[in-house]
């Protein structure tokens, strides 16, 4: 991404809520690496699950890390 094109990405999320909806068994790479760089472009992001607690991703082959939930869907 050119230098001009990330500085107006970042100023679009700058303050934006982004909702991220996940549940046990996530890809562990296609929440958290997104997350990231969603966060470093100043967005503030969210993740909703159906139950409480922290929620446990899939890497590779077996299961990954725990992530923690911040908002549940009820």
């Amino acid at each position: 991404m050119k230098e001009t094109e990330s500085a107006r990405t970042r100023a679009a999320l700058q303050g934006k809520r982004v909702a991220i909806l996940a549940t046990d068994g996530f890809e562990q790479s296609e929440l958290l690496e997104p997350r990231k760089a969603l966060d470093q472009a100043g967005a503030k992001t969210v993740l909703i699950a159906p139950k409480p607690g922290k929620i446990k991703g899939w890497k590779s082959r077996d299961w990954g890390d725990e992530v923690a939930v911040d908002l549940t869907l009820d």
